[in-house]
This record gives structure tokens, sequence and C-alpha cells, in this order.
């Protein structure tokens, strides 16, 4: 399937370019991409740098590009 890579940061969308077959310069907050897209959602270290009053709306749009049944994956680095 088709691998996309979501950053705000443009450095390290560079490296994304390299790894990802496709990637969009974003928010998780306002992704540019279409509802039902995709059968999972990955975000990498990503939880702790949303403000927490922009957490629901970042849930929000990462739950409307999945599919129905889909499922997301948050990864949390300690």
């Amino acid at each position: 399937g088709q691998v996309v890579g979501v950053d705000t940061v443009l450095e390290l969308l560079q490296i994304s370019k390299t790894l990802y077959q496709a990637v969009y310069h974003a928010s998780a907050t306002a992704l540019p991409l279409a509802d039902n897209t995709f059968d999972y959602v990955e975000s990498s270290d990503v939880l702790g740098h949303i403000p927490v009053s922009l957490k629901d709306q970042m849930f929000m749009e990462m739950f409307r590009v999945l599919r129905p049944g889909g499922r997301a994956v948050h990864v949390i680095e300690t």
C-alpha cells in the first residue's frame, strides 16, 4: 500500500522523501488528505508536541482520514 509522511519541519520532510511515496508539509491538526483514505495512521513521537488545546482536533483529523475499521497507532518516546 501507499505510505505517506506528514511533518511541519521542512528539513525532516527532505529526509522523509527518501522513505515515503508521498510527503506533505502540514500540521496534524489540518491534514491535506481526503476522508477515509488510509487503513492505518501512525504517529511517532508526535503527541507530546501538540498543545493540549489542539489534541482533540489532531485526533479528529487522524480519524477523519482513516477508513471505517481502520486503526491508529501512537508511539510515544520516553
